[in-house]
């Protein structure tokens, strides 16, 4: 039972630091070199909305 829940801590905070890094990334513009790629769509769900 501790095993699960030990798992279970790891995977919630694993999941809130994705969250913070996708987030991160959806809002930041960056050009590499001259050509900047489209982003994904299922990204601007984590987009910022001012």
């Amino acid at each position: 039972m501790k095993k699960n829940t030990t798992e279970h801590k790891v995977a919630k905070k694993l999941t809130s630091v994705l969250n913070g890094v996708l987030r991160t990334e959806a809002n930041t513009t960056s050009c590499y070199l001259v050509y900047q790629p489209k982003a994904p769509k299922d990204l601007m769900r984590f987009k910022n909305n001012k």
